[in-house]
């Protein structure tokens, strides 16, 4: 599996975990335009969110994002598709003017 196209299994969901750091001092703001935007065209890829969070606190280690979320697709091929869609490319940028780092995940859902 990589960046370009999907390998994985088409017929099984696919969880997308991302950690998000956002530049200072807007990009959380401009990241809220950006979803605003990227949420509908995603949507059309079946994609829903499970469940967007924001640390409060860091008990133990080095990881403390500014947002993370967990998105889930019917596929991974899904996910791929919606990063190729031209729609989403026009609107990435947004993205980019907003984060400073993000680390996404493909996951196994085991619960």
């Amino acid at each position: 599996m990589n960046e370009s196209g999907g390998t994985g299994n088409s017929n099984q969901p696919a969880y997308i975990f991302q950690a998000v750091w956002f530049k200072k001092p807007h990009g959380s703001r401009r990241y809220r335009t950006y979803l605003e935007s990227a949420n509908p065209i995603a949507a059309k890829y079946g994609a829903r969110r499970l469940v967007g969070l924001i640390p409060k606190e860091l008990i133990r280690g080095d990881f403390k994002p500014d947002y993370m979320c967990i998105i889930e697709w019917p596929s991974i091929d899904h996910y791929y598709q919606f990063l190729k869609d031209p729609h989403y490319q026009s609107i990435a940028p947004m993205r980019d003017e907003a984060v400073e780092k993000v680390v996404t995940i493909d996951c196994y859902r085991i619960s």
